[in-house]
């Protein structure tokens, strides 16, 4: 985009209204959202497949947007699906 980190870093924060690590985790965690209700993939490949290196970092940054942990949006998630 031809900008420097830090004047990339405050236009996205202007036009957003958020940082972008913190755009790019909730995209994350909505990535993660949909493989988890749509396949049977193990939770620890979905945190690799959305671009978490830490498994510890996904399960954290996922119970702090969502309110819940992985396994259990995938349990609440599949009650909704065979209902």
């Amino acid at each position: 985009v031809n900008m420097s980190m830090s004047t990339f870093t405050r236009f996205f924060k202007r036009m957003t209204g958020q940082s972008f690590v913190s755009y790019l985790n909730e995209w994350r965690i909505n990535r993660a959202c949909i493989l988890l209700h749509e396949t049977d993939m193990q939770i620890v490949k979905i945190a690799m497949e959305v671009g978490f290196q830490n498994l510890s970092l996904f399960n954290r940054t996922f119970l702090r947007q969502m309110k819940m942990t992985p396994r259990q949006y995938r349990k609440k998630t599949l009650v909704t699906k065979h209902s």
